[in-house]
């Protein structure tokens, strides 16, 4: 687990710029495809190439290119904790049925 904080305190440019999640691919020594952006605007992790998450917790879906739609810190734990379990809705378009 990486525990670190790349803000532009640091002189990174704001989201969406990939400038961030690029510098942490770099110094961590990431791959890319093996890594997951989790956050209410993916652009900057779709732009560096990384997998992508969009918490959407108000169910207003703008972005449906992410790979994975969760809408609540459950479905987060689920996601990264338990794949397998994960519904092919909320993998699919945040749709739970």
């Amino acid at each position: 687990m990486i525990v670190d904080c790349i803000s532009i305190d640091q002189g990174f440019e704001r989201k969406p710029s990939s400038q961030a999640f690029l510098y942490a691919v770099e110094k961590y020594q990431l791959i890319k495809d093996q890594t997951l952006v989790i956050g209410d605007r993916i652009v900057a992790g779709k732009a560096a190439q990384m997998r992508t998450c969009l918490f959407n917790n108000l169910d207003i879906v703008t972005d449906r290119t992410a790979e994975f739609i969760i809408r609540d810190y459950w479905e987060w734990q689920q996601l990264i904790f338990n794949p397998i379990n994960v519904s092919v809705e909320t993998v699919n378009n945040g749709i739970h049925q």
